[in-house]
């Protein structure tokens, strides 16, 4: 594979291992070579480290005291608390910036949308649905919230970009469904929109991942996140109208 050249190695670092846990070729409680890798992109340590930093931020990778670090434990129940926890932030921040979808602002909204409808590749695609979702975010977010979406470097984006290299034209959709929502002005029009978008392509590359064997067809998964997530599901439901 040839070297690295992102701005930012480590999150370049993160992308691959990710994609690592997500083609099969690493699995739930791997050791994780830091030199291996490093070696293998072209990189020194100091970015691995800080990737492997933000995936046990995220909750991918476990770094035990002195024991190196692995892949975390990933189940069905774990990506979904993932995907609707990011669903609850992004909808929220639909919610807040509705309102103000008007002018330039829609004009910038419609330029990034434009151009992830245009787009034939998956790279292509998510570099700009990600500004899409920037655009919503960086007005309304103050620096918590902001943190908090900043956390979402691992297993939801893998996830989605999973669901984006099975079904382009359905990523695609979503998306514009989203911004028409946007364009209404109504908060929780918009926020039902940007719940729906993210939920359906978690489970869908979920599915994917399932189907492939690369994380177990359990119903049930972790059991104390699978608690959770009704406390989840009924704020969703209060933000959306019952959109979601």
């Amino acid at each position: 594979m040839p070297a690295l050249r992102r701005v930012k190695s480590s999150e370049a670092v993160a992308d691959h291992l990710l994609g690592e846990f997500t083609a099969g070729r690493l699995k739930p409680g791997d050791r994780i070579d830091l030199d291996a890798v490093a070696a293998e992109l072209g990189v020194s340590r100091a970015p691995v480290r800080e990737a492997l930093v933000l995936l046990e931020r995220d909750g991918t990778v476990r770094m035990p005291f002195h024991r190196g670090a692995f892949l975390g434990d990933i189940d069905a129940a774990r990506v979904r608390e993932g995907v609707t926890l990011y669903a609850l932030l992004s909808g929220l921040t639909a919610q807040l910036a509705a309102p103000d979808v008007e002018g330039e602002y829609r004009d910038l909204l419609a330029a990034a949308v434009d151009r992830a409808l245009a787009a034939t590749t998956t790279r292509d695609y998510e570099l700009h649905a990600r500004e899409f979702r920037r655009l919503i975010n960086r007005p309304v977010a103050g620096p918590h919230l902001r943190a908090m979406l900043r956390t979402f470097v691992g297993l939801v984006v893998a996830v989605s970009s999973v669901a984006v290299d099975e079904d382009l034209a359905g990523q695609q959709r979503l998306l514009a469904e989203e911004f028409e929502a946007l364009q209404t002005q109504d908060p929780t029009i918009a926020a039902g929109a940007a719940v729906k978008h993210i939920r359906e392509t978690g489970e869908q590359g979920l599915n994917v991942l399932v189907q492939r064997g690369i994380i177990p067809d359990d119903a049930s998964g972790d059991e104390v996140v699978a608690r959770r997530l009704p406390s989840i599901e009924a704020l969703l439901t209060t933000m959306t109208g019952g959109q979601a």
